[in-house]
């Protein structure tokens, strides 16, 4: 009987310290959250700028938007002006000048909660790639414990299945050139396929746009993935009935 060789040590422990991060991150934030919805302070505040940050390490990539507002509010006698990340949408709805609702901590007033979308939308992919992480480090698990519950009995003879021959050249060529189809398309139409996405379903689902963004990015190299598996399926099935 084969043994199942062991994950590699270090392959777990990357995994386990993106899980640590992230936990920290998630306890973060949901610490701030409780803070503002405990001590915050609302107020209102004058929008006076807004910004976007375009960040771009690879050209053959879109950049990465990121889009800040300027805010001017009074607290405990003082006059602040902070600058704070936002939504797009939250640029897109408001004129400079126009008067918003804000809150801010009383003990530390340069921390504000301007658009509390923003603050629902971090929230949710920190606990989406916490999941994904956690899904790596529990179904590797999962096979194990399954046989150490399994109870002792009589192995089933094994079902004989006659041996696939070699695929045709032309299955071999057109299955390397969906899979290369499938990676590109990872960093191209996933991408786009992304922003649409979420671009359609921020005014409809709020924060679940991002999450569900994230998600169609697997659309295009799964499909590749699922056309390969099926060609090949097909014509295995087929020199089997054949012969």
């Amino acid at each position: 009987m084969e043994t199942r060789k062991p994950i590699p040590l270090i392959v777990t422990g990357l995994i386990a310290l993106l899980l640590l991060v992230l936990v920290a991150l998630i306890y973060s934030a949901s610490t701030r959250a409780a803070r503002f919805e405990r001590d915050g302070v609302d107020t209102t505040a004058v929008f006076v700028s807004g910004r976007t940050q375009r960040t771009n390490t690879q050209p053959d990539k879109p950049p990465r938007l990121r889009y800040f507002a300027t805010v001017r509010f009074e607290a405990a006698g003082r006059r602040m002006t902070v600058e704070t990340q936002v939504t797009r949408d939250f640029l897109r709805s408001v004129e400079p000048g126009a008067r918003i609702p804000l809150r801010y901590l009383p003990d530390d007033p340069e921390s504000v909660l301007v658009d509390p979308l923003f603050e629902s939308r971090s929230m949710a992919l920190a606990w989406m790639f916490l999941l994904f992480f956690a899904g790596c480090l529990i179904v590797p698990m999962v096979p194990r414990w399954r046989k150490a519950r399994r109870v002792e009995s009589a192995a089933p003879e094994p079902r004989v299945r006659p041996k696939a021959g070699p695929l045709p050249r032309w299955v071999r060529v057109v299955s390397v050139i969906l899979m290369i189809c499938a990676a590109v398309s990872f960093f191209t139409l996933s991408i786009w396929l992304r922003y649409a996405v979420e671009a359609w379903a921020l005014p409809h689902i709020g924060w679940v746009s991002l999450p569900l963004a994230m998600a169609s990015m697997l659309v295009p190299p799964v499909g590749f993935g699922v056309a390969n598996l099926a060609m090949i399926w097909g014509v295995q099935r087929f020199r089997r009935e054949a012969g």
